[in-house]
């Protein structure tokens, strides 16, 4: 998905026409970040990011997990922050890793399919 024109193709497509792709990975300690904008897939700016998080309680409620990630973004993405760049990702669930079981998950929802197979890729993750 490229910008014209301040907007992206992303933007002017019907909700429903968007595609959208899930990636399961294990719960690292860190990710490597594909060198694209998580939105658009044009370069990273300089130190631009967007800043996903995830939380989860345990059945009584009284432990709670959260879990918080930045995404690269370009400088019109980053200009914008609004909308578009708001559901460019999230994490729609997560297990950490437990004391017996060590094997923890993490699942993405992309907009940007590109991206998602990139990062994906890097991460060991498969689609879902």
């Amino acid at each position: 998905m490229r910008w014209r024109g301040g907007i992206s193709a992303a933007s002017e497509a019907p909700k429903e026409a968007r595609l959208a792709a899930r990636v399961k990975t294990h719960y690292f300690s860190s990710f490597n970040m594909p060198r694209s904008c998580v939105v658009c897939g044009n370069p990273p700016g300089q130190g631009m990011s967007w800043k996903v998080s995830g939380s989860k309680s345990n059945w009584s409620g009284k432990q709670t997990s959260t879990l918080s990630l930045e995404f690269p973004l370009c400088e019109e993405c980053h200009a914008v922050r609004r909308g578009l760049v708001h559901r460019c990702v999230r994490v729609s669930g997560f297990k950490t890793p437990g004391l017996f079981d060590k094997q923890g998950w993490i699942v993405f929802n992309f907009e940007n399919p590109s991206f998602a197979a990139e990062f994906s890729t890097m991460n060991l993750g498969v689609a879902v």
